[in-house]
């Protein structure tokens, strides 16, 4: 025979039969905890969004000069009329129908 002792094996009493009394039931989870949660849920995605919009978005372009400016406006107001009453026309000119994949 080996020297090893195993231990009594105890049995498990319910607070009925007159044993151990029942552990004290603990606390559940505040109520107020999961509206929490879901509220800092949604802040942690819109400060996400932002943050990412903020790094992803190109920095504004630099002003024409006044020189460019000058012949744009040149440009511009030498235009025919016809040109800017065709506007809303619903039909491109011939050259841009010809450039348009069929």
């Amino acid at each position: 025979m080996s020297a090893r002792r195993t231990a009594p094996v105890r049995k498990q009493t319910s607070a009925r039969k007159g044993g151990a009394p029942m552990r004290k039931p603990v606390a559940g989870t505040p109520v107020w905890v999961a509206p929490a949660a879901v509220l800092a849920v949604i802040a942690l995605l819109v400060a996400t969004f932002l943050v990412i919009r903020w790094y992803t978005t190109p920095a504004p372009p630099k002003p024409l000069s006044t020189d460019t400016t000058q012949v744009v406006l040149t440009q511009i107001t030498g235009l025919p009329s016809s040109e800017f009453d065709a506007i809303g026309q619903g039909r491109p000119s011939d050259a841009t129908r010809r450039a348009l994949p069929r």
